[in-house]
């Protein structure tokens, strides 16, 4: 089952809040029911469910539920397999009604609210699932929490002992790869233009070349076989508008910096290329004004708080909840040697033109300038059938495509960026 299983589909993380709730640090994966995939098929979960599913009108929706619910289970299964650390591990599962309310045109399979709850309750009744914390209401409910069930010791078994004839594969062939989101986050219908078409275009074009190479990494006990062809589909984000935000995003992105180095693409070894300090660098180019070699650098400070706290500043609307977050930093990273109020007085004086960036919402035309470029390096891979992983301000190619990425990384950012030349380095 290791074998043909997804890597990052599902990929557990680990999930703070539950961990604090239940006092045991847990790693977790959230199934979206209307956004689900793929899932785990094959004979034996034809006769799994043969029980349920022969007195049903609509079988396809209970199906197509108990595939995505299996998959997740499959990869906590085998996060657990493969773990170095002490940790539970659960999928978390939308039961309320709210988790099935998006618009048509995003929804990627035919799983409905009922088939969906009853599913979840057939398994926990059969001892597949074991419920690690309550969710929204109910016995054990945790206000904020979405239900988290473990795998049994029965589903291991099961999962096990047919692993060679189960396979993951699509629910369904639907795909909107255009995703508009309100300020809340929420996925929103869109009326669909010349504008929305050619943006979808492009993003299935640059999906159907990279989904048409064969991606790997070495193999060991923990990475066996090829990416999942749904690792590599992408889709689009974009926030309010189309010109805001518009990031792309696909499960393949969840790998770290060190295993997306050891990547093949069609048995070739692969380079990583990246836009340094790439947002604020572009905020110094907006503003008409060169940036500094190194935008993170600090005397005192660690790169990576420097790179924290300046995107947390971009990312907030006044000053006190720009001290909230940096406060949340600090405490995340460890960081006990500066306040978060010290950080920010440092990053001003370091960079006095993030002062009134976030009061105008910049970094929402940053988004859309970086995800722009992005896409357009993709897309011009694509248009020559070459893969090209990007990673926001990283891209991922065949080593001897590497002159070409740099050449490609430089020509855009400059056309997107009114002339000014980025830094690009080797991650």
């Amino acid at each position: 089952m290791r074998a043909s299983l997804p890597k990052t589909i599902y990929s557990p993380q680990l999930n703070h809040k539950l961990s604090s709730t239940i006092d045991t640090p847990i790693m977790t994966s959230t199934i979206q029911p209307s956004e689900a995939r793929i899932g785990l098929v094959g004979k034996p979960l034809d006769e799994l469910t043969h029980p349920i599913l022969r007195n049903q009108r609509h079988p396809e929706k209970y199906h197509q539920s108990f595939a995505a619910i299996l998959l997740a289970l499959s990869s906590c299964i085998s996060c657990e397999e493969n773990k170095s650390e002490d940790f539970q591990t659960a999928i978390c599962l939308p039961k309320a009604k709210g988790a099935f309310e998006c618009p048509t045109r995003y929804r990627q399979n035919s799983i409905g609210y009922g088939p969906w709850a009853t599913t979840i309750d057939w398994l926990a009744n059969k001892k597949y699932l074991r419920k690690v914390a309550g969710g929204y209401r109910g016995k054990n409910h945790f206000q904020g929490l979405t239900s988290a069930y473990a795998p049994t010791e029965k589903a291991r078994l099961w999962l096990r002992e047919h692993s060679d004839a189960l396979h993951p594969d699509f629910l369904s062939t639907k795909h909107e790869p255009l995703h508009l989101r309100d300020n809340k986050k929420r996925l929103v219908d869109y009326k669909d233009s010349e504008h929305t078409a050619l943006l979808r275009a492009q993003i299935q074009r640059i999906n159907q070349a990279n989904m048409s190479h064969t991606i790997t990494l070495p193999t060991t006990e923990e990475n066996r076989g090829s990416f999942h062809p749904a690792e590599l589909e992408a889709k689009r984000i974009f926030q309010e508008d189309f010109e805001s935000g518009g990031r792309m995003h696909y499960p393949l992105q969840q790998l770290s910096g060190e295993k997306r180095r050891q990547l093949m693409i069609d048995g070739e070894e692969v380079i990583e290329l990246d836009f340094r300090s790439h947002q604020a660098r572009m905020l110094y180019h907006i503003n008409g004004t060169e940036a500094p070699e190194d935008c993170y650098y600090h005397a005192s400070l660690p790169r990576d708080i420097v790179k924290g706290a300046f995107l947390r500043i971009m990312h907030c609307k006044n000053r006190q909840q720009t001290i909230g977050s940096l406060r949340n930093m600090l405490r995340e990273t460890q960081t006990r040697d500066i306040s978060a109020h010290g950080l920010l007085e440092d990053m001003l004086d370091i960079h006095p033109i993030i002062r009134d960036a976030a009061s105008r919402c910049l970094w929402q035309n940053l988004q859309y300038r970086e995800s722009s470029i992005a896409v357009n390096i993709m897309g011009k891979f694509a248009q020559h059938q070459k893969a090209c992983l990007g990673v926001h301000d990283s891209f991922v190619v065949r080593r001897r495509d590497k002159g070409l990425l740099n050449e490609m990384m430089i020509t855009e950012y400059q056309e997107i960026m009114n002339g000014y030349s980025p830094v690009v380095s080797e991650s």
